[in-house]
């Protein structure tokens, strides 16, 4: 049986020392893994990637960005009903992982201090009803799939009754954290069968972020439920240690694509407190991912490089003639998307409010930080 670790003290592999150095960080920013994912990593390597995705580390706490960059605390509906765009609501339905992270942008949402209360299913759908101009739904947390089966049940039962909703996506890292959960109950992978159908199917968006996470047991589980009917994307952060090579990444993507998954965004982390040493500048994030992207067979190039700014999800081009080229994809004012602007190239720009244009130049969607 999957242990859940969530004291670094009471951690096989963290000695007494380490753990009192790293205690602020883990008062800070809550810390949570478990004996699975704790297998595939290897302790005698310090920059073991999987270590870094899911261990504190010091440099967590040398950063003062946002705890809520993109202020999602304040744009709640209704008790767990985020409003990203027009179209599209964010549904929190906890705050509870299988591990938790480090790079993680609800940070703070998950260390307790801010309590994420979800309505009912049942308050959920009438909300829905009554904006019939929302027709995408993203479950989201926390991880959606650590909730038991029949509370999953019972909330997809309830948007899938909703006539105006035509897409859900379940955000989901559990396949790679603890596919035990998958493989170990078959009323779950009945239940995303049965409310996904051929015309109207529901979606799964992995975190597949590194190419050993694709051990048997996750490909296992990733075959059952894609047999069942339901859809299949990737969304995988680019993380500094982690994935930030582009073999590495040419790796991970191509395994998606031959597990039958969409290759969907190759993120850029958030400005989130905590997550500095963590990122990749924007322009050599871009150089990544086209090196990437150049060993990808044809039909797997269909991931896009993106930054999430507060109100728009912003693709990145490309960087040419001392310029890097951005394109709002996404945005809460739909007319603002497909609007193309560009900044002078700033090799340490990690964020778009790090380029002295968005403050000072022609600069004026209305896009957030």
């Amino acid at each position: 049986m999957v242990q859940y670790r969530n004291r670094l003290d009471q951690h096989p592999h963290v000695s007494p020392d380490e753990a009192e150095k790293l205690a602020d960080v883990s008062r800070t920013f809550a810390f949570r893994t478990n004996s699975y994912y704790d297998a595939l990593i290897n302790w005698d390597d310090p920059d073991d990637p999987l270590r870094r995705i899911v261990m504190p580390m010091a440099e967590e706490l040398l950063d003062n960005l946002d705890p809520d960059h993109l202020h999602e605390l304040d744009d709640h509906a209704i008790p767990g009903v985020q409003r990203k765009y027009e179209s599209q609501i964010n549904l929190l339905v906890t705050d509870t992982c299988a591990a938790i992270c480090r790079y993680c942008f609800r940070k703070t949402q998950l260390n307790g201090d801010e309590e994420v209360t979800t309505a009912s299913p049942e308050k959920v759908a009438a909300w829905l009803t009554e904006h019939p101009e929302v027709t995408s739904v993203v479950i989201t947390g926390g991880e959606p799939l650590i909730l038991s089966t029949p509370r999953i049940d019972a909330m997809l039962a309830a948007i899938r009754g909703v006539e105006s909703v035509t897409d859900i996506r379940i955000s989901a890292k559990i396949f790679a954290f603890n596919p035990h959960r998958i493989l170990d109950d078959d009323t779950l992978v009945e239940s995303l069968g049965r409310h996904s159908d051929d015309g109207n199917r529901i979606w799964i968006g992995h975190h597949f972020s590194h190419p050993r996470e694709f051990t048997p047991e996750a490909v296992e589980a990733v075959r059952r439920v894609r047999n069942a009917g339901v859809g299949m994307l990737n969304n995988v952060p680019m993380v500094r240690g982690v994935n930030d090579d582009p073999v590495v990444l040419a790796e991970v993507m191509n395994r998606v694509y031959g597990e039958g998954m969409t290759n969907y965004y190759v993120y850029c982390l958030s400005a989130v407190r905590g997550n500095r040493s963590l990122t990749v500048p924007l322009s050599e994030a871009y150089r990544i991912f086209d090196a990437a992207r150049s060993r990808l067979t044809c039909s797997a190039r269909t991931g896009k490089l993106v930054i999430q700014a507060e109100r728009a999800n912003i693709g990145i081009l490309g960087v040419d003639d001392g310029r890097i080229v951005f394109q709002v994809w996404h945005a809460r004012d739909p007319s603002l998307e497909g609007r193309i602007f560009s900044f002078a190239e700033n090799a340490d720009a990690r964020f778009l409010n790090e380029y002295a244009e968005f403050h000072h130049g022609t600069f004026e969607l209305d896009v957030g930080h």
